[in-house]
């Protein structure tokens, strides 16, 4: 993950005129990043923010568009506290505060909070990088291994005992079965909507 972060670092540079020097760079990884997606985490850690970056190479993307998106990618589950219910806006907010030792532009620090908040899933998504960053957040719906990736988010929800998870996660299934549309590029709703939607109701048919 370390090489992945350090081509981000020198594409930023490249393509958008983002200004950071290596060993601020390693330190933000270091001391931020991994310290953070290794806190009591099963299923959101730096294995998903890998498999989201793999999911956005199935998009055409300019370089500046590319560098953006996978600044939205590293932050979206930054903070993740699963009691809480606006962890986007806290990564977000996260995000600025760490921007703030790097020079990037206002407007494109903007872009990028946005991006992360619309992680959210609680709207939906309306430019092409949000689109995006929202199916590749939400591919994993349509793996072959969902079964295994509930059982990581059940670990990340051991607090609940079972009749709490099994409510909860009953509401979650039921809301992304109801919607038009679980992903938001004709990309992936032609490649992977009947595997995601087939998933989704068989983990439902079996709480």
């Amino acid at each position: 993950m370390k090489k992945r972060w350090d081509s981000l670092i020198k594409r930023s540079q490249d393509f958008l005129n983002i200004l950071i020097d290596s060993e601020r760079a390693d330190i933000i990884f270091e001391y931020c990043i991994k310290v953070s997606y290794s806190k009591n985490r099963y299923y959101h850690t730096l294995k998903h923010i890998n498999s989201v970056l793999n999911a956005i190479q199935d998009f055409k993307l300019s370089p500046e568009e590319r560098v953006k998106i996978e600044w939205a990618i590293w932050f979206h589950d930054y903070i993740y506290d699963v009691k809480s219910t606006n962890n986007e806006q806290k990564s977000a907010e996260q995000f600025k505060i760490i921007t703030g030792y790097i020079r990037m532009e206002k407007e494109v620090i903007e872009e990028i909070a946005k991006l992360i908040i619309i992680t959210k899933h609680d709207k939906e998504p309306e430019t092409k990088l949000e689109k995006i960053i929202c199916d590749g957040d939400l591919k994993e719906l349509a793996s072959l291994n969902h079964l295994k990736n509930v059982k990581n988010i059940r670990l990340e929800y051991s607090f609940l005992n079972d009749e709490e998870w099994k409510k909860g996660r009953k509401e979650f299934l039921e809301f992304m079965l109801n919607k038009k549309y679980i992903f938001h590029t004709n990309e992936y709703r032609n490649l992977y909507k009947k595997q995601a939607r087939d998933n989704l109701q068989l983990e439902l048919n079996n709480i």
